[in-house]
């Protein structure tokens, strides 16, 4: 049976939301923000100017199985090449963008047909899986490209943050697992 809320407890809850903001509000202004966020701030403040750090999209670094570049304090130089590398790839498969594009468009007509055209549809599958497979190269290509550039700690910081991330992710299927059990 839900439990009955009050006026009286909700207005009582809004006004300790409210002290506590402006109690933190108070404890910010005097203290003055930690130092870790000082640093943050100017490395948004850098990412923002640069670029790196926005979000990549599908067929972007996170898609090639690099972490967010910003993470890995990147020098000029790097943040240079690596930019070049980017707008490479990018020229390079706008064609196969566009090609992926209209075979997802084709094929998902030709599966909602009335009319069931086996060779068809298989054609069409065969050529989407063609052109995800140039996809996954270019992908590959730009992944060794930056690698390449990247200093060994910097490396060393992609392998942990490979490695925390592949935890997270069995941590979150385990605990989708359990829900299902229950």
């Amino acid at each position: 049976m839900p439990k009955h809320v009050t006026r009286k407890q909700v207005l009582g809850a809004v006004v300790a939301v409210g002290l506590a903001i402006a109690l933190a509000q108070g404890a910010f202004a005097i203290l003055g923000p930690p130092a870790h966020a000082e640093a943050g701030v100017e490395a948004a403040a850098e990412t923002q100017r640069s670029g790196f750090g926005r979000p990549s999209g599908r067929g972007g670094l996170r898609a090639a199985g690099l972490p967010p570049l910003w993470m890995l304090d990147l020098s000029e130089a790097q943040q240079t090449q690596i930019d070049r590398v980017r707008e490479a790839a990018r020229e390079a498969s706008a064609s196969t963008r566009d090609q992926l594009r209209e075979a997802r468009r084709a094929l998902s007509e030709a599966t909602r047909s009335e009319v069931v055209d086996e060779g068809r549809i298989r054609a069409l599958a065969g050529a989407l899986a063609s052109l995800e497979a140039d996809e996954l190269v270019r992908r590959a290509y730009l992944y060794a490209d930056i690698w390449q550039i990247l200093t060994p700690e910097q490396h060393e910081a992609v392998r942990e943050m490979s490695d925390r991330r592949a935890e997270r992710r069995e941590r979150q299927i385990e605990r989708f697992r359990n829900r299902r059990r229950q």
